[in-house]
């Protein structure tokens, strides 16, 4: 896959210092193995599955939650150090265990 390239802007100009400082959080959790069943907690913005469903994992619930871990952190990790940006993550042991 073909990175998006960053548009260079103007840089910011602040009146009292040289530097502009963000602080960005990012959300990188692991999920339980019942992830997209009608057992799951991680339904609650989507109806029952139907008791006779083939699958029994709705697979849109398991992709909408595990985007993050397959893709979306590495594409960030990757602009950062593109950029040149000093980065902190925090994650809990399960998600560092899987990855």
């Amino acid at each position: 896959m073909e990175p998006v390239p960053v548009s260079r802007r103007q840089p910011i100009k602040c009146r009292r210092t040289r530097e502009l400082r963000f602080l960005s959080f990012v959300s990188w959790e692991s999920w339980p193995d019942d992830l997209g069943t009608n057992a799951s907690h991680q339904r609650s913005n989507r109806g029952r599955m139907p008791e006779n469903a083939i699958y029994k994992k709705d697979m849109g619930v398991v992709m909408d939650r595990e985007f993050g871990d397959k893709c979306g952190i590495w594409r960030i990790l990757d602009l950062f150090e593109q950029e040149k940006i000093k980065a902190t993550f925090f994650l809990n042991g399960i998600t560092a265990e899987k990855t």
